[in-house]
């Protein structure tokens, strides 16, 4: 098989190889240098598709290979935050997949040059901590997150996301195609250290008895927070069981990140919530972290990828869970405290906890960059 990425850029280009070369290992990878056929600097969500989805074709049809990868860096606006954005297209000459994520507040001052002086992110995180062509290397999330990610670790997981599509035809109702030969074992990998100043150690309460939230919400502060005590305690998110929006999911984490907190008179509250939202006119998931302390919260999430149209009409039509219908569909039991449906249906690149630990991380990331949010 040959892979065809529409871009020269070596973060994007060693991303697509550690993704795509455990589904299929005897793939010959190549790069096309491509245009996006959008503005440098996207500022929606939107736009950033349709760029990496131009990528994604054009590196495909130049490279007359088997399969096109295009991928996208830009920024969203939700609520009035602007946050960083990263989408992921795979295009096997008929159809595509499509997965995003890797949204984190941008600080005030990248905000201010993006908005006002016109700049790719790249160039302003630059100048913001000295780099050069940083975007090539870690990247903005690299940087906000002190090396608790990197551009390269989130386009990593875009593209398993986008590749859901193809690794699980028949639950998206199609024939089995260009699936790949990948198991359902968990190959996510966070097992990176970055050597982040320790901190005093916090009560931290997560508003959620689900187990996995607690559990990722612990692995990724206990060694910036060591000596934490992490509590799980039940709280309402005050929203539909399966919130239709970006707005209405977040104000979900919202509420179960401050009720956590007051009935346990906690440092921290920590909110995780999933729903959906539909962009571009498909409907993807979304899975976004509230952490809030006595004065402010701090917000990160994301996290899409397309769901298969019988988990939607179960949703929308019949007002079902999400794991519900994701348990209907593959004959799982409460899939959405072991795999979740990510996992199932990236066959096991991903799971429902990293995913949980991406939101976190991306919302902590106000919270160990305090001086670069502060300029």
């Amino acid at each position: 098989m040959k892979i065809a990425v529409g871009s020269h850029n070596p973060v994007k280009i060693s991303a697509v190889k550690n993704v795509l070369l455990k589904v299929y290992p005897q793939a010959e990878i190549i790069a096309a240098e491509v245009s996006s056929g959008v503005p440098d600097m996207p500022l929606n969500d939107e736009v950033a598709i349709r760029g990496a989805r131009n990528r994604a074709r054009q590196a495909r049809d130049i490279l007359q290979a088997d399969m096109g990868i295009g991928l996208e860096g830009g920024t969203a606006t939700i609520r009035g935050d602007h946050l960083t954005a990263g989408w992921a297209a795979v295009f096997d000459g008929t159809k595509y997949g499509v997965g995003g994520g890797g949204h984190l507040l941008l600080p005030p001052a990248v905000d201010h040059k993006i908005i006002q002086e016109k700049k790719e992110l790249g160039t302003a995180i630059d100048e913001l901590v000295g780099g050069n062509n940083l975007k090539q290397k870690m990247g903005a999330i690299g940087i906000l997150t002190a090396g608790l990610s990197t551009r390269q670790k989130a386009y990593e997981y875009i593209l398993i996301y986008a590749l859901a599509p193809l690794l699980s035809p028949e639950l998206y109702g199609s024939p089995p195609y260009l699936s790949g030969k990948s198991n359902l074992s968990d190959r996510s990998d966070q097992s990176e250290n970055p050597d982040i100043p320790k901190k005093p150690g916090k009560r931290i309460a997560v508003g959620s008895k689900n187990p996995l939230k607690l559990q990722a919400v612990e692995s990724i502060l206990k060694n910036i927070f060591p000596g934490s005590k992490y509590i799980s305690i039940k709280a309402e998110s005050g929203v539909s069981h399966t919130p239709l929006s970006n707005e209405e999911t977040i104000s979900g984490a919202e509420k179960r990140a401050e009720d956590a907190r007051k009935i346990t008179g906690a440092d921290w509250g920590v909110g995780l919530e999933g729903g959906m939202v539909k962009i571009a006119g498909t409907w993807f998931t979304c899975v976004w972290c509230i952490i809030r302390d006595g004065e402010k919260e701090t917000l990160g999430g994301g996290v899409h990828f397309q769901l298969p149209d019988l988990v939607v009409r179960g949703i929308l039509d019949e007002g079902k869970e999400m794991g519900t219908c994701m348990d209907e569909l593959t004959g799982m039991t409460m899939s959405k405290q072991k795999m979740g449906a990510e996992g199932i249906l990236t066959r096991g690149l991903i799971d429902r906890k990293t995913t949980f630990k991406n939101a976190v991380t991306y919302a902590l990331a106000p919270r160990i960059s305090e001086t670069l949010y502060r300029i």
